[in-house]
């Protein structure tokens, strides 16, 4: 079937109104072709190049579609998604794939500028198989089965159940632990759509508490993403979290932690702010009591009169950004906790889309450039420290946010101090990405930041992003 428009979307090839078929013989199966994409021994930028001749062997999604319906092997693959019992797909690479400068420090594909990974396929379980859930960095062997594709992905569907009795326990990699020193830390943390009408809230609570009384060491400044409203999801008339916020400073309190007190300002209307539908969703800010933080001003930015009008103001229908002006030791800070628009929109890498876009990045572009335009107005002429801090949806160097290196602010984007191989904060098809971030302007000589690595990897996840932790000395 051909598509209307050659140029913007691929022929695809359909069977349709199946009434029989006929079985002419039986014979062995061939061979399993080794799995192989171009791009898994050097750095490939594209799945495709629009409008060329058909080419396997240079082209990754070329080479996906020649082996549809055919056997593959992937030789030694390692276990790269978390996954749920109940999940019938997870994430593998070739052991032999994965090189040296593209592994972070725990061992798993990195995400790095001028490569997309073609190397990282989906498996999909093979029929009667019972649920399992193998742990990240798992070596499951060989695995074979039929390459397929499905809703922009392709897939390698196995051919038999796995013996998951004789999976072999994933190596321990021995790295530097994270050590904090005596300086004011700040950390920054997405909870998730945190709430407490959401189920398991009790112990969501609990573990987010006890990461920041432990892990992170009671931080002098926190600042959260994805605090939902008391009711949670579900378009009602309520937007105030006082409740769960308050749930979340009493659980840290039980864990032995400190006193903390928000800074959070409820939405001025219902549903403007995007995330799940009637969640309300909102940045908000804990303060360590015993901190010495002195608080000037806070402020919800660009919760406007044009809060709903997409064309005037590119906050509306997505979370609102929140300042705090502050003094720390007698030195001016301004911090902001964002979350910028997600990458909900874009086109796939496989998808029938010719020349897949990424449609979200004007977006967040758009965002980027006008909360930088905001602060040049605001503090070009006395300047404090300014951070910024939260789940920026993308990479440093990205065109969406290239508005904050190019502030005359003179933003920087920390990454982890230990190297960049630490430097992660999610995890999404296999693939570690660091997509929040601290990004400074006027900062103090000695700062650093440290990614933390739990959640985004483990099987019982307590968020789906890893905390970022800076550290001003």
């Amino acid at each position: 079937m051909q598509s209307d428009d050659r140029k913007t979307f691929l022929p695809i090839t359909q069977l349709r109104s199946v009434t029989a078929f006929e079985v002419t013989g039986t014979a062995e199966l061939p061979t399993p072709i080794d799995f192989n994409p171009p791009g898994w021994t050097s750095d490939i930028a594209f799945a495709d190049t629009p409008n060329t001749p058909f080419d396997p062997v240079k082209h990754p999604r070329d080479y996906f579609e020649s082996l549809e319906g055919m056997r593959v092997v992937i030789r030694d693959a390692i276990v790269v998604s978390r996954k749920e019992p109940q999940w019938d797909n997870f994430w593998v690479v070739p052991a032999a794939a994965l090189g040296m400068n593209e592994k972070s420090a725990y061992g798993l594909p990195l995400g790095k500028p001028g490569h997309i990974f073609p190397e990282i396929i989906s498996v999909h379980k093979a029929k009667g198989q019972p649920p399992f859930a193998p742990p990240v960095g798992t070596h499951m062997g060989d695995l074979t089965g039929i390459m397929s594709y499905e809703n922009g992905v392709y897939m390698v569907i196995l051919d038999e159940m796995i013996d998951t009795s004789s999976l072999p326990t994933p190596d321990v990699i021995e790295v530097p632990a994270p050590i904090f020193g005596n300086g004011i830390r700040i950390a920054t943390y997405n909870a998730e759509n945190m709430s407490i009408a959401s189920d398991g809230a009790t112990e969501k609570f609990k573990g987010i508490a006890g990461q920041i009384t432990g892990d992170l060491k009671s931080p002098a400044l926190i600042g959260l993403q994805e605090v939902q409203d008391d009711d949670g999801g579900g378009a009602t008339s309520a937007t105030s979290a006082q409740l769960t916020i308050k749930a979340l400073i009493d659980a840290i309190s039980a864990a032995g932690g400190p006193s903390y007190k928000p800074v959070a300002l409820d939405p001025v209307l219902p549903n403007t702010d995007g995330g799940a539908p009637g969640g309300n969703i909102r940045t908000v800010f804990l303060i360590r009591e015993d901190a010495g933080l002195t608080i000037k001003t806070s402020e919800r930015l660009f919760d406007t009169d044009d809060r709903c009008n997409r064309e005037a103001n590119p906050f509306a229908g997505a979370r609102k950004p929140l300042l705090l002006e502050a003094d720390i030791g007698g030195r001016s800070y301004v911090f902001v906790n964002l979350h910028l628009s997600s990458k909900l929109g874009d086109d796939g890498l496989y998808t029938n889309a010719e020349d897949p876009k990424p449609a979200s990045t004007a977006g967040r572009k758009r965002q980027a450039e006008r909360l930088v335009a905001e602060l040049e107005r605001r503090y070009s002429v006395d300047r404090p420290t300014i951070i910024l801090m939260g789940d920026f949806n993308d990479h440093a160097n990205t065109e969406a946010l290239g508005p904050f290196r190019d502030s005359s602010l003179g933003f920087m984007f920390l990454r982890d101090h230990r190297g960049e191989a630490f430097t992660a904060s999610y995890a999404f098809n296999g693939l570690r990405e660091a997509i929040d971030h601290f990004v400074v302007s006027g900062a103090p000589k000695e700062i650093e930041a440290t990614y933390m690595n739990f959640n985004a990897d483990a099987q019982d996840q307590i968020s789906d992003h890893n905390p970022v932790v800076l550290e001003i000395k």
